[in-house]
């Protein structure tokens, strides 16, 4: 048989309607394209798939491409926070941290502005490495007595920066500083001999930790950057040299890949188009510094080891994004501060993608992707159209005091979390796949990330899981007043033995464990009758009735009202999984407490349930 030869051969090229036309007639009809195209919380749905054919309309996005140098790996820099209490244990922490390949520190100067560098950075024999100070209106402080301490020779390799910006205070707090421009100005005075160190930076995770959708993050990080832009040229300080060499942009990292590696693409080329309009003409997308930290709007109080997954896959992105600071948050952080296990799991994550998955061995991985570029192109796109918006009124300043800001993102907060209370969206160990047997202190908590979800004046930093987290501490409160054996019981109780009865006692077991509730489910393989009369046994549990959207409702309803009608069932809750095709008429059996379903908010029905069962006896334990 002859070889088919297929040099210089060439195939007809197709169009991006004939692979629709394809994929359709092989999916036989059963579904349209509409439907294949990913959901977002952007104002555009994602692509099943990218031709080339396309592609032109993304040539500008080349510029964002890092150039190749093959004696120079593509690098990143690994940031340890330390938290500042007192100056002898930040020098100690330091030159633990230095032992293990870290890149640089973050100080914690929150709690204690007034620190001497003398102390922490006594005795520490290598001084190559990166040094960020993190403080609120006291940075000037702060910057202050650095640069009294940077005269000395030990600290002429040192480089870093003030992680200091005025207007995510103000967008977190509701204040800022009357003079903080000014501020800044003299910051820049400070360290105009300081070789490689910023004093203020633009803060996206302050929106991103707010629940704000990535184009809203990408808009009203522009909308700072240009305020600052504004003010500080008006003020007479050239934004040439300031934009490349004084200014950190901090980048919040979340959880949809492909759109968190667009983001940081999209960041770099907004922020360079936005200092051109300034007329800063020689710069570059690369010149801006990103600094990542992993977003906090994410990460479980509950089963806290799935965080490592999701910080894993969220510096994954900011790396690919192109960061070139990484700081990850530690997997334990919702519930109790930092210590030695859970800062070495976050540097271990990038020690991993730097000498196992080798993410420094190609300058840029996505450059070309058809689907990054597309991502990116639509993220500038809808970002700069909301850019303008918040210009129009007046600025991020004024956009922030009549409330733009907080609307915008509070429509996008809400829905997710309304999401998450109906199951369109879940997390692992908090909604969906909990582990039963874990028990957590509710008096030993961080409460930082449990806040409203509504937004009021201030963009104030929230987990999407607070109201998940709330339902499950009560419980736990509970628990811990009475004892172990007044958790609230769950009894799935299967009506008939088929594949739909079964499914929905697997999705009663998720939808109580959301609140911390036992499941009962030993007696599923018997018979109905010892399935009723084993639940008799437990008069304070709930009966979670399962079965097929086919089964007879006369009969169950029957069922239900004789159940009832039992005295040792007077004061259990009975419910019922599914929505039966006579769903109206079932409804109207008083023997039922409650129907659950996937139109059901999770929070509101588990909220009621507490009541009923004594779990919460206050108002102030249902805002708990």
């Amino acid at each position: 048989m002859d070889k088919i030869k297929l040099e210089n051969q060439s195939f007809d090229p197709i169009d991006k309607p004939q692979w629709y036309d394809k994929i359709i007639e092989d999916l036989k009809g059963k579904t349209s394209i509409e439907k294949l195209k990913a959901k977002t919380y952007e104002p555009f749905d994602v692509d099943p798939f990218y031709t080339e054919q396309e592609s032109g309309q993304w040539k500008y996005l080349e510029i964002l491409n890092r150039p190749t140098d093959k004696n120079k790996p593509r690098e990143w820099c690994y940031l340890e926070r330390i938290k500042v209490t007192n100056d002898f244990n930040a020098n100690k922490e330091i030159k633990k941290a230095l032992k293990t390949d870290v890149g640089g520190f973050i100080l914690d100067l929150y709690d204690d502005p007034d620190i001497q560098f003398s102390k922490i950075l006594d005795s520490i024999e290598q001084t190559e490495f990166k040094i960020f100070l993190e403080s609120d209106n006291r940075a000037f402080t702060c910057l202050n007595r650095f640069t009294d301490y940077s005269k000395t020779e030990i600290i002429q390799n040192l480089s870093g920066g003030i992680l200091y910006d005025p207007l995510s205070l103000l967008s977190r707090h509701g204040s800022i500083d009357d003079a903080v421009f000014s501020k800044i100005i003299s910051m820049l005075e400070r360290t105009e001999n300081i070789k490689d160190f910023t004093v203020f930076s633009v803060d996206s995770s302050t929106f991103s930790n707010a629940g704000a959708s990535v184009t809203q993050e990408l808009a009203f990080s522009c909308s700072e950057f240009a305020e600052y832009c504004t003010r500080l040229s008006d003020m007479g300080v050239p934004l040439q040299t300031t934009i490349s060499e004084k200014l950190t942009i901090e980048m919040g990292t979340g959880q949809n890949f492909f759109l968190e590696i667009a983001k940081g693409r999209a960041l770099r080329y907004l922020f360079y188009k936005i200092a051109q309009e300034f007329g800063v003409k020689d710069i570059s997308p690369h010149d801006f510094n990103i600094l990542s930290r992993t977003s906090m709007w994410n990460k479980s109080l509950f089963d806290p080891y799935v965080n490592i997954l999701r910080t894993t896959t969220e510096t994954m992105s900011a790396l690919l994004g192109g960061a070139d600071y990484i700081k990850i948050a530690d997997f334990n952080a919702p519930f109790r501060p930092s210590d030695d296990f859970s800062r070495r799991i976050s540097r271990n994550i990038s020690h991993l993608l730097r000498h196992e998955s080798h993410f420094d061995k190609v300058a840029d991985p996505v450059a070309g992707n058809w689907l990054i570029d597309s991502l990116t192109d639509k993220l500038i796109g809808a970002a700069w159209k909301l850019f303008l918006k918040t210009e129009e009124h007046g600025g991020y300043m004024e956009a922030l005091k009549k409330g733009f800001v907080q609307q915008e993102i509070n429509e996008v907060r809400l829905r997710k979390i309304s999401d998450l209370a109906a199951h369109k969206e879940d997390y692992i160990g908090t909604t969906k796949f909990q582990m039963s047997a874990e028990i957590i202190d509710p008096d030993a908590i961080n409460h930082d990330f449990n806040g409203n979800p509504e937004i009021d004046k201030a963009l104030t930093p929230i987990s999407s899981m607070t109201e998940f987290n709330q339902l499950r501490l009560r419980t736990e409160a509970f628990v811990k007043r009475l004892g172990q054996d007044y958790r609230p019981m769950v009894i799935p109780v299967l009506l008939n033995n088929t594949a739909v009865a079964r499914a929905r006692k697997e999705y009663a077991g998720l939808f109580f464990g959301s609140a911390g509730f036992r499941i009962e489910d030993s007696m599923v393989n018997k018979s109905l009758d010892e399935q009723l009369e084993y639940a008799h046994k437990f008069p304070k549990a709930i009966i979670a009735f399962c079965a097929d959207n086919d089964a007879l409702v006369d009969e169950e309803i029957k069922l239900f009202d004789d159940y009832k009608l039992n005295e040792k069932s007077e004061e259990q809750i009975l419910s019922v999984l599914g929505k039966p095709t006579d769903y109206d008429k079932l409804k109207s059996c008083d023997a039922i407490d409650f129907f659950i379903n996937q139109k059901t908010n999770t929070i509101d029905l588990l909220t009621h349930m507490q009541k009923k069962l004594g779990v919460i006896s206050t108002e102030k334990e249902t805002e708990a």
